[in-house]
Order: C-alpha cells, then sequence, then structure tokens
C-alpha cells in the first residue's frame, strides 16, 4: 500500500532475474465448462496452475467473463455480478453481491469488501477470485460447509440466509494497467497504482477531520473535494445506500512488513466507544486464527518460502500508522467504518509482497500464500457481519469520576477554514469528555462528571480514580470561580488518602503544583499521530496488549494533521524518575505515559490519549468538512487507559488487572488443521527478501503514500 523504498529496488530485479516470464495472455481461466480440467476442475485455478495474475480484460481470461462463469457455477440467484458503472478510464466498476435470494433482504445484514484499489498491490482480487468461487461452489455442492471467525462457525447456506456480501473490484483503470498487453507491466512502473486521471483513489473518501488538500500521493493531481472519482462516488454511495451494514474491509498489498507479518491486519481510524473497541479487536483476532486456519488449509507453510530467518507469522495486526509509519486522510477503511451509525466494524489488511511487482513475476508459491491469506481476510468478516451484535465489553473498573469541562468545539462559532467548490459543512459540537459518558454506558457503571467549583469541598473519598484531561482546572459548569489552591489540596489529599490522579495530555502540567517536578522539566513534543513508545518488561498498564502497539489516538479525526502536530505530553525521564515515579512509556527522552507513588495512592500520567480536537493550527489550515469526532481512542490506548482505571483504592480489595479482551459466544469447532507443508522456493525467496526487505522505523518520518 506504499511506494517502494530506494533500498527495495533490489526485489524486482532480482525476482526478474530468476523468475520466467508468463506467456502472454496466459493466466489461465476455464470459464468453458469443457476445459476445468486444466484448471484443476475450477473456474480459476490455484497459483499452482496459473503462470500469471488474472487479466482485467485480456482476450483470454477478462473480470467480466470469469464473474459470469463465477455465477453459472453457484445456485441460481446466488451469485450476481453488476457493473455499478464506469472508471475514469471508461471500464466497468464490477460489484458481485452473494446471498441467498430466497429469504427477503429485509432483516438481512450487508458485509462488505473492496479489492486492490492500488491496482499494482493483486493480492486482494487474486485471492478474491478464488474464494468467490469456493463460496459458489459450496453453495452449489456443500451447503453445510462451515465458515469461520476464530472458533465461531457457521454453514455457508445458513450465513446468506442472513448475510448480503458485497465484493468490489475498485480500481479497474489501474488492474488493466497491469494487464499482460499492457506497456506498464513490463517495466514494473508504478502508475497502476492509480486510475486514469492519475488520482490515488484511497486519498479519496470522505474523512472525518482533518482533510489533506496538498498533492495526492506522487500522481501530482490536487485534491479537492472528497470523493470527486468516479470510483470512489460510485462504491461509496453503494456502500451509504446498504441499510445495515456491519462488517466491511479494504484489502491492500505491501513490500515489507514491520509486523512480522504475511498478511498485516490494520485497524482503521475512528471514535470508537469501549464496546465498538470490543468488537474491532475480536475481528482482528478472528481474522488472525481464520488465516492461521486458511494457510494450513491451503498447505502454505511460511518457513518452507522464506527460510527461518524471517520468522513471519501468517498475520498479526497493529493501527495503519504502527505498520507503515505515517497516517493521512482519504483512506476508504476510516471512511467505511463511520457508515451506518458508526456501526461498521472494519479492517483493513497489506498483504505481504503485493506490491510493485509486475504481472510478469509470478511466483506460485507466494502467491498461494496471498490467495490463503485473503482467503482469511474475507471469511472472517463475511461471519464477523453476524457475530458482532453478541461482542461486549468486559471491563472491571474501579470507582471512576473525572472533572467536567463545559469547553467544547463547535462549528456554530465558526470552524477556521473556508470551504473549497463542491464542499458542504458537517455540523458538529464535540467534547473529549463524551469518552467518559460512553465508557458508563458500555460498563453500566457510574461515572460522574465533577464540577471544578466543588472539587475542592468535595468528598472525594468514594472515588478509586479522579481523571484530569487535557486542562489543569477546567472552568466551572456553573460559572462559578474555582479556588486553585483549594482545588490543588484536594487533589493531594485524595492521592494521599490512597486514590489514583490521572491526568490525561496537557493536565499533565498540573505535576509542579503537586510538588512532582518543576515547569522546566515539563514537555510537550509533537509526532505524527498520538502514541507513546512502551518500555520493555511486564506492567499492569500493558496487560492485555495486542499486536506490535504504538499508537494511542487517531489525530486525524480530532482535526490535527498528520504532519508531527499530534501533542504528547509528559515530563522528562529524569525527573519522573528523581521524584520515584514509574515509566511506563516514553516519546523522546519524556514520560508520558507512567505512575508515581504518593501517600497510600498514586499519580498516574498519560499524556497523549484523550486530547480536546481542534477547528485550527497556527499558520495551518486544518479544513475538516466531515466535522469533528469527540475522541478517537485507540484499541491499544483504550487497553492501557482502561487498565488504569482498573485501579482500586487502598482501603477496598485488591484486583488483578482487567481483562479487556472482549467477550462473545463461542460456537466450537476445531482449533486447527493439520499443515500439510509446501517446500518450494525457499532459497530464491529468502534470498529475495534478502535483497528487499529492510528496517524502517516509525519515528517522526513521513514516508509517501500509503494504502
Amino acid at each position: 500500500m506504499r511506494p517502494l523504498p530506494l533500498a527495495t529496488v533490489g526485489l524486482a530485479t532480482a525476482l526478474a532475474l530468476v523468475l520466467p516470464a508468463a506467456p502472454a495472455f496466459a493466466a489461465p481461466t476455464c470459464v468453458d465448462p469443457l476445459t476445468r480440467t486444466a484448471c484443476g476442475g475450477r473456474v480459476v485455478p490455484e497459483a499452482a496452475l496459473s503462470v500469471s495474475q488474472h487479466q482485467f480484460d485480456g482476450p483470454v481470461d477478462n473480470l467480466a467473463d470469469t464473474l459470469g462463469a463465477l455465477a453459472d457455477v453457484a445456485p441460481d440467484g446466488f451469485f450476481t455480478p453488476t457493473s455499478i458503472g464506469k472508471s475514469a478510464g471508461g471500464r466497468d466498476l464490477w460489484v458481485v453481491k452473494i446471498t441467498d435470494p430466497t429469504v427477503p433482504s429485509a432483516g438481512k445484514v450487508q458485509s462488505a469488501i473492496s479489492l486492490s484499489v492500488h491496482g499494482l498491490e493483486p493480492a486482494g482480487r487474486e485471492g478474491a477470485l478464488r474464494y468467490l468461487e469456493d463460496l459458489a461452489t459450496w453453495l452449489a455442492t456443500d451447503p453445510g460447509h462451515l465458515l469461520y471467525a476464530g472458533k465461531t462457525s457457521i454453514s455457508v447456506s445458513a450465513l446468506f440466509k442472513q448475510v448480503e456480501f458485497y465484493v468490489a473490484f475498485t480500481n479497474p483503470d489501474g488492474w488493466a494497467a497491469q494487464d499482460l498487453d499492457d506497456d506498464n507491466q513490463s517495466s514494473g512502473a508504478t502508475t497502476p497504482r492509480y486510475n486514469s486521471a492519475g488520482a490515488d483513489l484511497n486519498r479519496d473518501f470522505p474523512t472525518l477531520g482533518w482533510v489533506d488538500r496538498t498533492s495526492s500521493g506522487g500522481s501530482g493531481s490536487k485534491r479537492g473535494p472528497m470523493a470527486d472519482q468516479p470510483e470512489t462516488r460510485l462504491w461509496y454511495g453503494l456502500l451509504a445506500s446498504l441499510p445495515d451494514l456491519r462488517s466491511a474491509g479494504d484489502i491492500h498489498g505491501e513490500l515489507t512488513s514491520v509486523n512480522n507479518a504475511f498478511s498485516d491486519i490494520m485497524w482503521p481510524a475512528g471514535q470508537w466507544s469501549p464496546a465498538h473497541q470490543a468488537k474491532e479487536l475480536q475481528l482482528a483476532e478472528d481474522m488472525i486464527a481464520t488465516v492461521e486456519r486458511k494457510f494450513d488449509e491451503d498447505g502454505v507453510v511460511l518457513g518452507d518460502l522464506f527460510g527461518p530467518t524471517i520468522g513471519q507469522r501468517p498475520a498479526n495486526v497493529a493501527t495503519g500508522y504502527d505498520v507503515v509509519g505515517y497516517d493521512d486522510s482519504g483512506f476508504m477503511g476510516d471512511a467505511m467504518q463511520r457508515l451506518n451509525n458508526g456501526r461498521v466494524v472494519e479492517i483493513d489488511v497489506e498483504n505481504f509482497l503485493s506490491h510493485l511487482a509486475p504481472n510478469v513475476l509470478w511466483a506460485s508459491p507466494v502467491e498461494q500464500a496471498h490467495i490463503a491469506a485473503v482467503r482469511g481476510n474475507m471469511e472472517a468478516l463475511l461471519v464477523t457481519a453476524l457475530k458482532e451484535r453478541d461482542v461486549t465489553a468486559d471491563l472491571d473498573l474501579g470507582k471512576v469520576a473525572y472533572v467536567d469541562d463545559p469547553a467544547r468545539v463547535t462549528s456554530a462559532d465558526g470552524t477556521g477554514f473556508d470551504l473549497v467548490a463542491g464542499e458542504r459543512q458537517v455540523p458538529y459540537d464535540v467534547s473529549r469528555l463524551t469518552y467518559f459518558q460512553d465508557l458508563a454506558t458500555d460498563t453500566g457503571a457510574t461515572i460522574p462528571g465533577l464540577a471544578a467549583a466543588d472539587v475542592g469541598s468535595a468528598d472525594l473519598g468514594g472515588f478509586d480514580s479522579l481523571v484530569l484531561s487535557d486542562v489543569e482546572v477546567p472552568k466551572d459548569t456553573r460559572g462559578r470561580p474555582v479556588d486553585r489552591a483549594a482545588y490543588v489540596r484536594a487533589l493531594r489529599a485524595f492521592v494521599d488518602g490512597g486514590g489514583q490522579l490521572v491526568l490525561t495530555d496537557s493536565a499533565v502540567t498540573l505535576l509542579d503544583d503537586l510538588g512532582v517536578g518543576d515547569e522546566a522539566a515539563q514537555t510537550l513534543q509533537r509526532s505524527n499521530a498520538g502514541h507513546v513508545d512502551f518500555i520493555t518488561g511486564e506492567h499492569p498498564f500493558k496487560a492485555g496488549l495486542f499486536g506490535v502497539p504504538s499508537q494511542t489516538y487517531y489525530e486525524v479525526p480530532l482535526g490535527f494533521p498528520a504532519t508531527s502536530q499530534s501533542p504528547h505530553h509528559g515530563i522528562t525521564t529524569a525527573a519522573w524518575a528523581e521524584a520515584g515515579g514509574t515509566t511506563v512509556g516514553t516519546v523522546g527522552t519524556s514520560t508520558v505515559l507512567g505512575e508515581l507513588p504518593r501517600g497510600k495512592g498514586k499519580i498516574t500520567i498519560f499524556g497523549a490519549i484523550l486530547p480536546q480536537p481542534i477547528e485550527s493550527l497556527e499558520s495551518i489550515e486544518t479544513p475538516h468538512p466531515e466535522g469533528l469526532a469527540d475522541y478517537a481512542v485507540t484499541i491499544a490506548g483504550g487497553q492501557v487507559l482502561h487498565n488504569v482505571l482498573a485501579y482500586r483504592a487502598a482501603s477496598r480489595s485488591a484486583v488483578t488487572p482487567p481483562n479487556t479482551r472482549p467477550t462473545t459466544p463461542d460456537a466450537g469447532g476445531p482449533t486447527g488443521l493439520a499443515a500439510t507443508g509446501l517446500s518450494t522456493l525457499p532459497g530464491l525467496l529468502g534470498l529475495v527478501l534478502l535483497l528487499g526487505v529492510v528496517a524502517r522505523r516509525r519515528a517522526t518520518l513521513r514516508p509517501s503514500p500509503r494504502a
């Protein structure tokens, strides 16, 4: 999903030297039933019987004919390919709908997936064509075949009585530019990333929060309003018309993986309540398990492919920032998860070694791994469309309160930027403290907001944790004056008596008032996204973290540009240690996440989790025509915050850190299948990876376009 790093140019060269060129127009694809023995009895053969990628509009195999043949495999009416319009280059934008037509649409839920929106990332479309054939075949000949999301299973026939599945090939122009009869494929040119208008379609979707109006990737085209390309308008329009979209995905390819994963699963950005976070976490865990299952079923053994030095696992999960090192606006996945009133459980995927290499470079064992991974990606999404409704948050919180802040960010006061032609402003009225209201709703807990003027005189002894978020001393909700000295004394007494005072974001600057360090030790650092670098070792705050976590909040939905503007508040690690604090997470040489014992209680700081949304920055335009989020806490950020809020005061019973995993009914089923092995090309691909794979750092560098 990102362009080729300079240090990896050896990859395509090495592949070109050792892999034979595919003969022209030879995939093959057996649309005629009389020829299917040549394809192993299939319309679209497995990778071992193919010699090139499937062609979009080749004379022998083309998407229209293949989809027609797959429709003939399925029972009548179950498999419906439709062109929903034309691309910028005048090509058909094909979407396949699969459902049981004998069951009325009313009451069904929908699942949707986009494939290879960047034409030079073929894993999605190659895997999807095979999986679509799997579904068509099972529906026709094996309706009891079980589909899985993790361990939860359902028969294919039962699922499609309840689900409508929409599968889209969203960049026909980029795909056609990779066809064997196109000049681009012979040189490995990156033009197929875009559509025929030169637009990166994965920067063109409606974005909540900051919109980047600079040049689109490397295409040179300026961004105007979101969804200005025909492919985006058609696909997003279809998605928005679905009455009950529950799960969605966007499948891409990558050249390298910092996450040690063949299938890099990525959470999109958005405003997720704790309950929705549980659903997203469940989908990620299920997809990892389902990809592993498909690897076993397809006989894919990564150790045989890449040798022992790579150490890849079939799948892993993190945010896009943690996988590719930067954020941006206009991503399809971010837009998908906003649909259906924010109920959509969405995952993006980058599949390893499926980026840039042109069509002539076909390595069957690697392509079979792509196909197996995408089969797992798609199956987990399908079953999640039904499973997600039973997933709930399972959090064990102490008695929590927060200091209320009446300040809100609202479009009624002006937005701080001018609209361009074709844009409209979506109204907003937001506050970071909505998070605590949603946390109370999702857990059934009572989490009161205390007026600032009452803190100095209130009885705080009934709370385990008191959260002061992003403002040292907020204005009183009733307009009364706040006695700062009494306010600080009350907070100190609360901690000394056994409570936990939690300071988030810019409220960390209250530390010097509390006798911790001085103003000179306080730090404010900015980077491309809200994150912390977790220190090595175990700590209760890190319990349950999954994948390779770092990002703690999404900056774009809050209005922060993904250009090193996201705030991180902390204290120098040396000053924190001198005060007796324990560091759990850092940014540079500052402690941004940590705890400090005081009296019978403690002070906890988390300087990058709940910043107030913004409308503008000095000298930087921050357009946000789609509005702003109240908060944008990541899965990892939410897990850490919930671990922090599990604290019990000394007078209460001690508890272990909460289990932040979601809970969901488990329908049982086998936990794994025996691997059969795939012992081809180990030395070759090991060499290729040594030539091509480079270490990349997240840091504050901003590589050019992802996703």
